[in-house]
């Protein structure tokens, strides 16, 4: 158990600034870990991304990332996928493949809760899947804000600003695919 342990753990963090605010990203060797939707202050999202880890060195190993994050907040058309190396060690095999196949949801586009849950290879799983989508640690980069109700209703988001930040994501999304 304690390699698990370790690959769980965060040795490295950034916050930096993008055009809607101040966005946080935290990982160790094997990937990233973490990610923080922009907050009005660097402290206010160093804290959120930072909650219940010990202290760790500031930096970032990707800055080709933190670009596209930046770039993306920017209106920029920017796919994450598997460009971005995620460390979903801590997950349950459940959970990495609701996590994976979302991350692979096309810019602009949007699912519903169902058909995720169907592509991870549980249809009936629906609720697991907005639980999943609920705890992702990996927000933006794993595009849960683009998994939306059966009813076409934006459902949830525990992100940051709530669903008001999951439809402006879906507008800045929208507008992009229009230029």
């Amino acid at each position: 158990m304690a390699a698990v342990a370790t690959l769980s753990v965060l040795t490295w963090h950034t916050v930096f600034e993008t055009e809607w605010g101040f966005f946080g990203l935290g990982g160790n060797d094997a990937g990233i870990l973490r990610s923080c939707l922009p907050m009005d202050s660097k402290e206010r999202a160093r804290s959120h991304l930072l909650s219940g880890s010990d202290p760790i060195a500031e930096g970032c190993p990707w800055d080709e990332l933190r670009d596209r994050i930046c770039s993306y907040f920017a209106g920029d058309l920017v796919q994450f996928g598997r460009k971005a190396r995620f460390n979903l060690v801590q997950m349950t095999l459940f959970s990495r493949a609701v996590l994976l196949v979302c991350g692979e949801l096309p810019y602009g586009m949007t699912t519903t809760y169902r058909v995720l849950a169907l592509r991870a290879g549980r249809p009936d799983a629906a609720r697991a899947v907005g639980t999943i989508m609920a705890r992702n640690p990996l927000p933006l980069l794993v595009p849960c804000h683009r998994v939306v109700r059966s009813d076409g209703q934006l459902g949830g988001f525990s992100a940051p600003g709530g669903p008001d930040t999951k439809r402006r994501m879906l507008q800045l999304e929208s507008e992009s695919r229009l230029r």
